[in-house]
């Protein structure tokens, strides 16, 4: 092949792959709008559609959707929008966990409470979780049905350190604590000196002291009073051989 083909074939070849460039962005821009359309036709049949709850601002008493992701603060581009003074433009991210709440995540350093405690770590947030966001006051409702634990109430979002020897989470209880047994009570033994001692023959003669509400257990053997007289039947009994 001469050079002068050469030259012409490999700008032919520029061109070409021009061109599949600019197809393949014109398909991908088609594709978009064509997803874009179909989503705004799904959310005008489902408005609830991709949300798990909704915000409502104490303040004003005014509610925003809540989708499953995303973030909170005064700026423009905000999923939740507080204009607030000391919300910041992007003040917490947020994020639906299945089973745990709405992960809630301070935003480098924002000033952020739940329940009147200040958090600096992630924590999970359930249906009726008051949030503090600055000099905002939102109050977090999550729609029925979803996963998520029942009081309302937060869980902080707890990292495990590893240990040595076992796994130990950091302030928080142990859930399986040992309890303490109570030491038993040794109670003091009275030793008779031998002096003292009696033989066993005595000890079952002699009744020993009563105790309080215990019955009075009478001696094997008593003695028989001087008029005592044995009981006699009234009744004139035969033996079977004077019958005979």
């Amino acid at each position: 092949m001469s050079g002068e083909a050469y030259e012409l074939l490999a700008m032919l070849m520029r061109y070409v792959f021009v061109a599949l460039g600019v197809v393949i962005l014109l398909r991908a821009a088609r594709q978009l709008q064509k997803d874009a359309r179909a989503h705004k036709k799904e959310m005008k049949r489902l408005p609830d559609a991709g949300l798990i709850g909704e915000v409502v601002d104490l303040d004003t008493g005014k509610s925003q959707p809540l989708p499953r992701e995303g973030l909170m603060g005064s700026g423009g581009g905000c999923d939740i929008r507080l204009k607030r003074r000391g919300v910041r433009r992007r003040h917490v991210l947020f994020e639906f966990v299945e089973g745990k709440g709405l992960k809630i995540k301070p935003h480098f350093g924002s000033k952020v409470a739940m329940e009147g405690v200040e958090i600096k770590a992630p924590a999970y947030a359930l249906h009726g979780t008051n949030v503090t966001l600055g000099n905002a006051h939102i109050r977090i409702r999550l729609f029925a049905g979803l996963n998520v634990p029942n009081p309302a109430a937060f869980q902080m979002d707890v990292q495990p350190m590893y240990g040595e020897e076992e796994m130990v989470y950091a302030d928080v209880p142990q859930p399986f604590e040992q309890v303490p047994q109570a030491m038993p009570v040794q109670m003091p033994v009275s030793r008779m000196p031998w002096d003292d001692a009696i033989s066993p023959d005595e000890a079952v003669q002699q009744p020993g002291p009563q105790m309080p509400g215990q019955m009075a257990v009478p001696a094997l053997e008593e003695e028989m009073p001087e008029d005592y007289v044995p009981y006699a039947s009234p009744v004139v009994r035969h033996r079977r051989s004077e019958r005979r």
